[in-house]
């Protein structure tokens, strides 16, 4: 009898073992899952500026003589994705983050700007924590705004002490992404050869 119980005992043990072996595996199988998925959304954000170095790694290639025009485009294009890759992780582990993160985003982003010849200022700081989301989707807008019109830039500015991000862009033309610009309240003008853009209010800081 004691040897029956000890049995019954060791079986309800090795079940009770392999149920929650099973449960661990299914949360860790989640967890991957979540994590692959986040990995697709920001292979999906990034996408074109991929290519963009794809292209411009196999032109290099062709033709070694456009290294020095070239490889300061790769790096700008590097550092956006390294940091849209970064601001969404972030916002995927908490619906309130620091500014700074957005402020070393600007940062390291015009720094690589002035390697293209193109002056650029950053102006201010602010201390704080903004909703993630729309931290995200401001430098998001920010950082695709300047790689897709390169050619046309002179100079950027960026005022980063008030509630609303100031951005004054010199160049006789811009284009702007439409599906970005949905997800921010902004107001931009034009005054000769310069594009005033203010992220306004609880949409950016």
């Amino acid at each position: 009898i004691i040897y029956q119980k000890l049995n019954e005992i060791n079986e309800r043990l090795k079940e009770e073992q392999l149920n929650e072996l099973k449960n661990n595996l299914k949360a860790e199988s989640l967890i991957v899952s979540e994590k692959n998925n986040l990995y697709d959304e920001i292979a999906k954000d990034v996408i074109n500026e991929s290519n963009r170095i794809m292209k411009l790694s196999k032109d290099i290639k062709k033709d070694p003589s456009l290294y020095d025009k070239e490889m300061p485009v790769i790096l700008l294009l590097s550092i956006y994705i390294k940091r849209i890759a970064n601001l969404k992780l972030l916002s995927k582990e908490k619906e309130e983050i620091d500014v700074q993160e957005l402020y070393l985003s600007i940062n390291e982003t015009l720094r690589y700007l002035e390697n293209l010849d193109i002056k650029t200022s950053l102006i201010g700081s602010k201390e704080g924590t903004c909703n993630s989301e729309q931290l995200f989707n401001a430098y998001s807008f920010f950082g695709n705004t300047l790689i897709n019109n390169l050619d046309n830039i002179k100079g950027v500015i960026v005022f980063f002490n008030s509630d609303n991000l100031k951005i004054n862009i010199e160049s006789s033309k811009l284009k702007f992404d439409d599906k970005l610009l949905k997800h921010l309240n902004y107001v931009i003008n034009k005054e000769d050869d310069t594009f005033y853009i203010t992220l306004k209010g609880d949409k950016v800081l």
